[in-house]
């Protein structure tokens, strides 16, 4: 695979566009990048991993609210002062294929519209779009070609590397991307793939599982209210069979009768 060029708009330290020109001649066949620190070099090396990866180049297994916060704070800050906030990548590779030289063009953006961040890809082949499904089979593709966890043997930092291999965990880096170089990784993929079905249907089995007990509760807090209703509707009959014997001997004085009445009801009666 070969870079021809990057362009980044308001990535990192990089406020606005920004385009770097990686083509070479046989007179000028390398290139050597290099800055104070926070320039922007390792940011250059991200926003390509990026571009090429999406999510997978932060290790998340989808486009979700996680991965979507991590780009929130890759796009530089002063984007967000103004009134249209976009940020974007675009890479341009060219890749042999048999005997021609395929080149592609990557293009991943996003917008921040109403509080929300939405990511947009669009790649183009030879200058002819991709469609959705084609989107996918590049992304394998490319995965043929150059897998993520061999990206960073390629495009490294050199002020980088001595804390790479300073670190407990690169003895397992160094053993997946050879397992992956060799072709010998699928069954650590299919051992990631069910790990993973096995959390998803945990996850839904202890939905379920609060989903009963919700509607138990519901229902045993509804049986409660409706006895509690009929025996209220009891009470509340025998008060006004009470109510209308006692008013039967008062319906039969005589209207003219001064004699003062007192009437005795029942506690409940009222």
């Amino acid at each position: 695979m070969k870079i021809n060029k990057i362009k980044l708009c308001n990535i990192s330290s990089y406020a606005g566009e920004r385009e770097f020109d990686f083509s070479v001649s046989d007179n000028k066949s390398i290139i050597l990048i290099g800055g104070q620190n926070g320039t922007g070099k390792t940011s250059l090396f991200t926003a390509l991993k990026l571009a090429l990866y999406g999510h997978l180049c932060f290790n998340y297994q989808s486009t979700n609210a996680q991965y979507l916060a991590k780009i929130k704070d890759l796009i530089n800050h002063d984007a967000f002062t103004s009134n249209e906030v976009k940020a974007y990548v675009e890479v341009e590779i060219e890749i042999p294929n048999e005997r021609d030289i395929v080149k592609y063009n990557v293009l991943r953006e996003w917008e921040f519209v109403s509080q929300k961040l939405t990511e947009t890809t669009t790649i183009h082949r030879d200058d002819v779009k991709l469609k959705d499904d084609e989107l996918v089979f590049f992304q394998n593709y490319l995965f043929t070609v150059l897998p993520p966890n061999l990206f960073d043997f390629f495009f490294f930092d050199g002020e980088q590397i001595a804390d790479f291999f300073a670190t407990n965990t690169y003895n397992s880096y160094i053993k997946n991307a050879f397992l992956t170089l060799c072709s010998f990784d699928t069954f650590e993929l299919i051992r990631k793939f069910c790990e993973n079905y096995v959390v998803s249907d945990k996850t839904s089995t202890n939905v379920l599982i609060t989903s009963k007990w919700n509607i138990l509760t519901v229902n045993t807090v509804s049986n409660d209210l409706t006895k509690i209703s009929l025996a209220r509707s009891k009470t509340i009959g025998v008060a006004i069979s009470e109510i209308d014997i006692i008013k039967i001997p008062v319906t039969n004085i005589s209207s003219n009768n001064t004699l003062p009445i007192l009437i005795n009801l029942p506690p409940n009666a009222l």
